[in-house]
Order: structure tokens, then sequence, then C-alpha cells
């Protein structure tokens, strides 16, 4: 059952490129896009565990609004890393989003007052929304620093191919010669203004796995939720195994939230981020998504044939969390099956 009714999910939602006008407006009455952008700059300013109970309540609904709340949501992070004026200037606006990639896949000469970019990056998710791009870029000194694009400034190109996660218009974009000003370019990390929010004290690829690992339980609970509304007869084959992965994701969800709190207490009192935290996490959540990926593909094993139907919204469903577990912050191919428990893992290391 759609827990937010002001969100038409149907078939054509899974085959759409991108969001639709009335699912956009949904959202930025939500705040979603800003959870993690402070009130001074229009954001809600949660904590890090409100924050992903949101996350895991977009994904519920829709695998592709999920991802790009969390991806859009997650950029707000980086408002630290600017001057005070310039945070105003890129995280402000009501609708404001930042789409981007991680790939060093540019290069960037100095010029008067900034720096001249040439370069392509793939995988920008949100990019038919998003107000402004980030990227990667080698600059002239061999070493790399991200850059803030406007939306004018990008050339952007429909290059997501993927079998899942089709509305999250993951496209590529790129720049030829365009001028970046000193201040659009910032490091992950180094704070250019101070602030009372403490989101920024989390270390990004600690707030990054949260974030990714949140998409992925919303989006097994999503597919979950279809299953039982289009398939309730075959469920009733193997209904304990239902109830389990049921059981499994509040189970996990509330560990995984847990621990989000002690993180957050962590950033409030300035205490240091350890290795321990960073890898406590990590290993955590590879047992979880493949443990969550495991118990998915056991329910489609069972439902049978009728779930390859790429008529009903559970198929649809079921890919998105093939594609959400395949995400580098949540994925390890080395992670092997195993039984142990998040909850088990975390709370008792964490």
């Amino acid at each position: 059952m759609n827990s937010f009714p002001n969100f038409k999910i149907d078939l054509e939602s899974y085959q759409s490129k991108s969001f639709s006008n009335e699912w956009l407006a949904e959202i930025y009455q939500r705040n979603w896009f800003k959870s993690f952008t402070p009130k001074n700059l229009n954001g809600a300013e949660l904590s890090l565990s409100d924050g992903l109970e949101q996350i895991i309540a977009a994904s519920a609904v829709h695998g592709s609004i999920g991802w790009n709340v969390n991806l859009g949501s997650g950029a707000g992070y980086f408002y630290r890393f600017f001057d005070a004026e310039t945070a105003q200037k890129i995280f402000s606006d009501s609708k404001a989003v930042i789409a981007g990639s991680g790939h060093a896949t540019g290069k960037a000469l100095p010029i008067d007052g900034g720096f001249k970019l040439t370069g392509s990056w793939d995988k920008c998710s949100g990019a038919a929304h998003a107000t402004h791009f980030s990227a990667n870029a080698v600059f002239e000194d061999g070493r790399v620093h991200s850059i803030i694009f406007t939306r004018d400034q990008v050339k952007i190109t429909d290059s997501w191919n993927m079998f899942a996660m089709k509305a999250t218009s993951s496209f590529s974009f790129e720049v030829q010669d365009v001028f970046v000003p000193e201040n659009f370019v910032f490091d992950i990390g180094i704070p250019k203004h101070d602030d009372i929010y403490p989101i920024s004290k989390i270390p990004f690829d600690i707030f990054a796995r949260f974030c990714m690992i949140s998409t992925l339980i919303g989006t097994v609970k999503c597919f979950t939720n279809h299953l039982e509304n289009e398939f309730q007869q075959k469920i009733r084959n193997f209904e304990t195994d239902f109830k389990n992965i049921r059981y499994k994701l509040e189970s996990d969800q509330s560990s995984m939230l847990q621990l989000a709190q002690r993180y957050w207490s962590l950033a409030e009192g300035d205490s240091p981020f350890t290795e321990h935290h960073a890898l406590n996490l990590q290993n955590g959540i590879r047992l979880m998504s493949r443990s969550l990926f495991d118990a998915t593909c056991d329910l489609y094993y069972k439902t049978g044939i009728t779930l390859a139907d790429e008529n009903t919204l559970a198929h649809h469903a079921f890919k998105d969390v093939l594609m959400a577990s395949q995400h580098g912050m949540v994925n390890n191919f080395f992670c092997k099956k195993s039984t142990t428990t998040f909850k088990v893992y975390f709370i008792q290391k964490g």
C-alpha cells in the first residue's frame, strides 16, 4: 500500500526516464532533497537518523524516488566546503538539487579569477531536475578537486541504459572550456565556514554508506509491498519466508538507525571518528546488503515465473532492488553469504 498517495505509482512510472512534475512538487513540498541542508539555507537540518528514515520512506514508495532523494539530499553535505556567501548561492533555493559524479574525468586549467574546465561525467542521478552539477577534475598540479557547475553551463546526454531505476535520470553531462570561479571549487572534508549543524563532522564515506543502505532497505520494502498486493495467493505457499523478510527489514532498519544515532552523538560532541568506526559500518552494511539481496532473490524464486511479467509492479521493484544492491557503498564482491545478523554485528561491535 502506498503511504504517500500523492505519488502516482504505476507501470509508466517504472518506464519513465525522469520524475513527473507531480512527483517533484511533492518532493519539494516535503523538502526531501534538503534533509541534510541547514535551516539557514532553507533546509530541514535533520539529524542523521531522521534523514535516513526519510530516505527509507521515499524508497519504499518507489526505488527511483528513494535513489534520487538519497543522492539529492546527500549532496547537501557539501555546503560547508564553500564560503558562506557561495553556499547561499548554491544551496538556498527551495528547489536546489546537485547531481554529480565522483569520477575525476575532467581537466582544469588556471585562468584569471578561476579555472577553465573540460570533461565529461556519467551516472549523474537527478540530472533532469538538478539546479547544479558536481564533478571531479585533475588540476594543473596533478591534484584532484571538486567543482560545481550551474545547469546552464553543462550539456546533458541521456546515457542511462540500465534495466532498473530508470526514472532517476542518471544521465551524463559534459563541459567544454567552461569558466568556473575559484569559489566554486571545493574539497570534501575541508570546511570554509563555521556552522553548528554537525552533519559534515561525520566522515563522508560513513555518511554516504548510511544513505545508500537506507535506500536499499526502502527499496526491498517497496518490492515486498508490491509482492503482497499482486501475489497474495502465491505468498500463501511461503508465508513464513515472507514474514521473515518483513521482520528482518524492521530489525535491520532499527539496528542501523541505532548506530546512526550513536555516530550522530559523536559528531554532536565533536568526538573523533576512527578507522574502527568506518570499518565497522562498512563491513556491517555489506553483510546486510548481501543478506537482503539473497532474501529478495529467494522470494523471487518462490513466487515463480509469473513475477517475470513486466506488467506487474513487483517485477520492476525487484529489478530496483538488484540495482540498489550493486552500488559500491553497499556491495562487495568478496562479502560471503552470511547468516550473521546486522544487529549482532553492529550493536555488539559498534
